[in-house]
């Protein structure tokens, strides 16, 4: 992966795997996400339930500015009116509408990150659009700066598609970063 005409030296490559590695943060169970499942009366796509049995619940690099965690689960509606505090549940009714309101209420973060004090970002399964046959849903990147209309931004087809995405982008980052260098 490193260009022959770069000399990089070891402490850059440890800072590589610090910044862009991914790790387990924990083992997931069955019954882990049945309870998921339950708690809001959904069923998680067969292929986001296959990756965190096998892999657990990740996190890319562990001194990574984006502070990317993958698989903790919240329904959109809480995570900007806890989370953030942004508004109360009756706000955020008034502000959106009640239409869009109720798609708040089928949209769940499953992943998310932080850029420090600059940007927080969700990645979000859209229970509004499930598929029939295979049961998937699409998932929502959304950033704070784009909570007008998220739900109608850039979306991935599925959780694969998702994952495609994620991993492409950690290379393109340490890409980005070994140019730099």
């Amino acid at each position: 992966m490193f260009k022959e005409d770069k000399n990089i030296d070891e402490n850059f490559k440890d800072q590589l795997d610090d910044s862009h590695t991914p790790y387990k943060i924990k083992e997931v169970t069955e019954e882990e996400l049945k309870t998921e499942e339950e708690k809001f009366g959904i069923t998680l796509p067969k292929s986001y339930k296959d990756f965190v049995l096998k892999y657990g619940f990740i996190g890319f690099g562990i001194e990574n500015d984006n502070l990317r965690q993958m698989f903790t689960m919240s329904p959109m509606s809480e995570e900007l009116t806890q989370h953030w505090s942004w508004y109360t549940k009756e706000e955020l009714e008034q502000e959106f509408g009640e239409e869009v309101f109720q798609k708040f209420e089928k949209i769940y973060a499953f992943s998310f990150g932080d850029e420090g004090l600059q940007s927080e970002w969700f990645h979000l399964f859209d229970y509004n659009e499930v598929n029939s046959e295979t049961g998937d849903v699409p998932v929502i990147d959304f950033d704070q700066d784009k909570i007008y209309g998220f739900w109608k931004g850039f979306t991935h087809q599925n959780f694969d598609t998702y994952m495609s995405w994620a991993v492409d982008q950690q290379i393109e980052f340490m890409i980005e970063e070994i140019d730099n260098y």
